[in-house]
């Protein structure tokens, strides 16, 4: 995800930062600064041997003691499909956003062909360790949701694209020739994502457009 992060970037916010793997690389590629969030107490202890600073927090639940309009570039890596309102999070993040800030995801994806070929073949939807069916995954989306959900949320989405993918089984490949490459998208376990935060519309010009 490092090459996501727009060149611009000095002050990151990331949130559900794990031990800060991610962060620590970003801060070694260049010179920017990182808070991360993070709900477990523990990794945020490791977390915070290698970010600028880590908050332990629910972002669901509880306030962030962090400045309005402060952070160029939310990140939220495999963090918005283990929220009950991934919506809500992100329309609150925004106000420690920048005015046009970024927000950089990465979201798995929930047309990958495995996940299909056991729930079309097999009528199967069984929960997993990790991956798409991870039994903590509250939300899933595909490469058509994934943008209404940002525009929603007052974003402009910018890149999207596929990440961790593979080649098809046969069958689908097969399958996919036939379609006339309907089913790419199936192929990768995740998208990545870069979405700019978009300026409110301004009421009193929309009154005056419309008494126009």
């Amino acid at each position: 995800m490092l090459p996501f992060v727009p060149a611009d970037v000095i002050r990151v916010l990331e949130v559900g930062c794990g031990t800060g793997a991610f962060g620590a690389a970003l801060k070694a590629a260049r010179p920017v600064e990182v808070i991360g969030v993070e709900s477990s107490v523990v990794a945020a202890e490791r977390a915070a041997q290698c970010l600028d600073d880590v908050i332990t927090a629910d972002i669901e639940q509880d306030p962030l003691p962090l400045p309005s309009a402060y952070f160029d570039c939310l990140v939220l890596n495999d963090v918005l499909e283990h929220l009950r309102d991934p919506w809500g999070a992100l329309q609150n993040l925004s106000a420690y956003l920048r005015p046009h800030g970024y927000a950089v995801a990465s979201i798995p994806n929930m047309r990958h062909f495995e996940v299909m070929k056991s729930l079309l073949l097999h009528r199967d939807w069984t929960y997993t360790k990790w991956g798409v069916l991870d039994r903590t995954h509250l939300r899933f989306f595909t490469l058509r949701t994934i943008p209404t959900l940002f525009e929603q949320c007052g974003y402009r989405m910018l890149r999207l694209e596929g990440i961790n993918g593979g080649r098809f089984p046969w069958k689908f490949g097969i399958l996919n020739c036939l379609s006339l490459n309907a089913l790419d998208d199936m192929r990768y376990l995740q998208f990545a994502c870069v979405a700019q935060l978009q300026p409110p519309p301004d009421a009193s010009s929309e009154a005056d457009r419309r008494s126009a």
